[in-house]
């Protein structure tokens, strides 16, 4: 539960058209992964994200599962690396079209590839304290897109690896 007296910061990532353009997560998507491990250690310990479906997320069209309890024991893995190796009981989570799901960045979490006819369109509203390292998203975000540029700045040809 999110205090309303706590400072908190926003990021916006939305997943409507491309998913792999602006999804902080695109560098593990569909592999076993905490949000944390994706690079954000170097500027915020913890944050919160709120995800509203626009489409229905269903079994057959991949939805979200997550393992829980194991966000309790922070970071499972290494940065930058998905953690499918590791032997967690997943739990499948649908969700219905406007329906909301909010988990932090430890807790485990995947989803099956989308083979169904069916979009699977989120919204995903991520939240941190400002204490907590939130003043430190404006140079995260500079880092990521000079490291993980946008499909439509890259250069042709040009490779990307995991980094921020």
């Amino acid at each position: 539960m999110i205090n309303s007296q706590v400072e908190l910061t926003t990021c916006l990532t939305l997943t409507l058209v491309r998913p792999t353009v602006l999804n902080v997560a695109t560098m593990f998507v569909g592999q076993a992964h905490q949000d944390q491990a994706a690079g954000w250690g170097k500027y915020i310990d913890w944050f919160v994200t709120i995800a509203i479906f626009i489409d229905d997320a269903t079994v057959e069209n991949g939805c979200l599962e997550v393992a829980p309890g194991y966000h309790k024991q922070g970071l499972l893995g290494a940065e930058w690396e998905p953690i499918e190796h590791l032997d967690l009981r997943y739990e499948s989570v649908p969700c219905a079209a406007g329906d909301a799901l909010v988990f932090d960045s430890f807790v485990p979490h995947r989803s099956a590839p989308n083979n169904s006819s069916k979009a699977r369109r989120a919204v995903f509203l991520t939240y941190s304290k400002v204490k907590a390292g939130g003043s430190k998203l404006q140079e995260y975000f500079a880092d990521k897109r000079a490291a993980f540029p946008l499909d439509i700045e890259r250069p042709n040809g040009k490779v990307y690896v995991y980094g921020v």
